[in-house]
């Protein structure tokens, strides 16, 4: 036989446990929502930031195929280092690897 205060100690015990997991659980989704929501607008600012720069700096006309003969290859990409007056390009981190293509998905610039 169980004493009353037994099971009052498992009963409380279970509800404390049931109720620290599910604050967890919630704090958990919640914080995870908001780190992934604050990367992507990080990802998607810097990316505009990225495409400003390049299209003031980016005076190369797109390839026109000539009618008759294969369409000419594209340019090489141009270095980073051709940007680098640009702050976007300047404020880079290591850790970000970027390459800038044009419509057709020909690589205009590489940092490598």
């Amino acid at each position: 036989m169980i004493s009353i205060r037994l099971r009052l100690s498992l009963l409380y015990s279970g509800i404390l446990t049931v109720t620290l997991i599910l604050f967890g659980l919630a704090l958990y989704s919640i914080q995870a929502r908001d780190t992934l929501n604050a990367l992507k607008q990080d990802i998607f600012q810097g990316s505009q930031r990225m495409v400003d720069a390049a299209l003031r700096m980016n005076s190369m006309p797109p390839a026109q195929p000539v009618q008759g003969r294969e369409p000419s290859k594209p340019p090489p990409p141009r270095s980073f280092d051709e940007f680098s007056s640009e702050q976007a390009f300047q404020d880079l981190r290591e850790r970000e690897i970027v390459r800038i293509m044009d419509a057709n998905g020909n690589l205009i610039a590489s940092p490598f």
